[in-house]
């Protein structure tokens, strides 16, 4: 069997082999957990999870739209197996297990990478395996768990290209990215970091090339192709509407905080749509109208988007006038919302331009403070989840997931809140414990007698948190499923790091004592 990474045969080199041989308690642990817990699972929780963005994903899927507000990746995922079998759990059983095996290639990678002693080793199996956030999630209709488990493969082949790997890997590392890409838009960064690391890893030139050429040819691909399929719909040449929306919805929270300090020396452009805005808010008082109180918000910082009488709403009526389409839901967005992102992100800019401090005070504060402790949101929604859509949204989840009821037990229901309720203030701590056990292994010396590839992998995976930290404090308040996927980097990180740490303090008392 050809090894995933060549290499000297110790610890510092990873294969098949050694994943399966040297680990095969662990592996086996990991898939009785995996498939005895899913059993179980499906017991108390026969259907799936449906949210407002599950019923919205599940119609783009049954037209089989090119273009929407999300990347066209998870409802073609949808589309696609509901068309080879409209069975209950298939989308959901395939979500989880993905995710199981990103999980268990995740931990061995790193146990092995980094010669975990066993009760490190331990702590970080329990924290992937024993814990019910990932099967919960799994069982959402949403793009999460499937972004979750890319992102998790993605993490450990960052590891394998550092350590020198083979050309299939490189295809794999391709085809991983490009899934990541077309389900979310958080891995928009993610060519950028993929790149970095090819170019400081130790593969041959020519593997390089081909590489950094992958990384970069399949994003673009997508990006080219959602562009003209917008083109097509709406005459406008744009990868993401939603993007505009969202900024000038961040200028709104900002505005509302200042308007009434400064005259209306607005730009000519967006004179009406500051008009608008000035009218809503001396119209409306609304705690949801500050992001600091986004907790009682139902729509988690997105009022100005959805609302259909504030300013943003009011202008795309304004501007369309007879020609506004007031059909479906996926067409009632791209056919009249998306026209508009352009214009959107120019005002949001503007705004952010013209009131820098308050974009600190009103937007990345707060933003930062949901990052640090996020919303649970639709995690501990005791209602909505077991609960079908009496319209024509609840038709199409019954037609495609062969449904006739969601509703299940209420101590189930309580179960499932009582576990999920304590995440938000988990997150919190997971955060505290990376921050403080980085600040250690930093300046407490512990990666100065690291080799240069374990070096490079740690530092990799920390300029990862670090990019995922301010890609969402700049632009919208934080949930505990976007943040699954980073948080258990943290997680294994600080492990990690603390491992190290561990062992300089011993070295340290040897030395003592000697």
């Amino acid at each position: 069997m050809n090894d995933l990474l060549s290499g000297a045969k110790d610890q510092d080199s990873i294969s098949i082999l050694q994943l399966l041989k040297c680990n095969r308690i662990y592996l086996i642990l990991s898939l009785l957990i995996s498939i005895i817990g899913w059993i179980l699972f499906k017991h108390c929780y026969p259907y799936p999870f449906l949210t407002y963005d599950s019923y919205l994903y599940l119609e783009i899927a049954s037209k089989n739209s090119t273009v929407s507000n999300w990347p066209i990746g998870y409802p073609k995922f949808i589309h696609i197996i509901s068309s080879l079998s409209n069975s209950t759990n298939l989308i959901v059983s395939i979500q989880f297990f993905t995710l199981q095996i990103s999980l268990i290639i995740f931990f061995l990678t790193i146990k092995i990478t980094f010669a975990l002693r066993k009760i490190f080793s331990i702590l970080l199996f329990l924290c992937l395996f024993i814990n019910p956030i990932f099967i919960f999630t799994s069982n959402h209709i949403l793009s999460d768990p499937l972004f979750i488990a890319f992102t998790i493969f993605w993490y450990s082949q960052l590891i394998w290209i550092i350590k020198g790997c083979n050309k299939y890997v490189i295809f794999f590392n391709a085809i991983t990215l490009f899934f990541a890409f077309i389900f979310r838009y958080n891995a928009i960064y993610y060519p950028i970091i993929n790149i970095l690391t090819i170019l400081l890893s130790s593969l041959t030139t020519r593997l390089k090339l081909v590489a950094i050429l992958l990384s970069i040819l399949l994003p673009y691909t997508f990006i080219q192709y959602t562009k003209s399929e917008f083109e097509k719909i709406t005459g406008i040449k744009q990868y993401s509407y939603i993007s505009g929306w969202k900024l000038a919805s961040n200028a709104l929270y900002i505005y509302h905080n200042v308007y009434k300090k400064y005259p209306t020396n607005t730009s000519e452009k967006f004179k009406v749509l500051d008009s608008l805005a000035r009218n809503y808010f001396n119209e409306n008082k609304n705690d949801f109208f500050d992001l600091k109180n986004v907790d009682s918000d139902p729509t988690l910082g997105s009022w100005f988007i959805v609302k259909v009488d504030a300013p943003l709403m009011e202008y795309m009526h304004y501007i369309k006038n007879d020609n506004f389409k007031n059909n479906e839901w996926e067409n009632f967005e791209v056919e009249n919302m998306a026209p508009l992102g352009p214009f959107f992100k120019d005002y949001g800019y503007y705004m952010i331009r013209k009131y820098p401090l308050a974009y600190l005070k009103y937007i990345i504060y707060p933003d930062l403070l949901s990052y640090l402790y996020p919303f649970s949101e639709n995690l501990t929604n005791n209602y909505e989840p077991f609960s079908l859509w009496p319209d024509r949204h609840g038709e199409i989840a019954k037609t495609t997931l062969n449904l006739s009821k969601l509703n299940i037990r209420g101590k189930y229901m309580k179960l499932r809140y009582d576990l999920l309720n304590p995440f938000p203030t988990i997150f919190y701590y997971i955060h505290l414990f990376y921050l403080l056990i980085l600040l250690c292994f930093l300046f407490g010396g512990s990666n100065r007698n690291l080799s240069r590839d374990k070096t490079l992998i740690i530092s990799i995976l920390n300029i990862i948190c670090l990019t995922n930290f301010l890609f969402v404090i700049l632009i919208h308040t934080s949930a505990i499923r976007y943040e699954v996927f980073i948080i258990f980097l943290e997680l294994g990180l600080g492990i990690t790091m603390a491992h190290f740490f561990s062992d300089q303090i011993k070295t340290l008392k040897f030395k003592k004592c000697s």
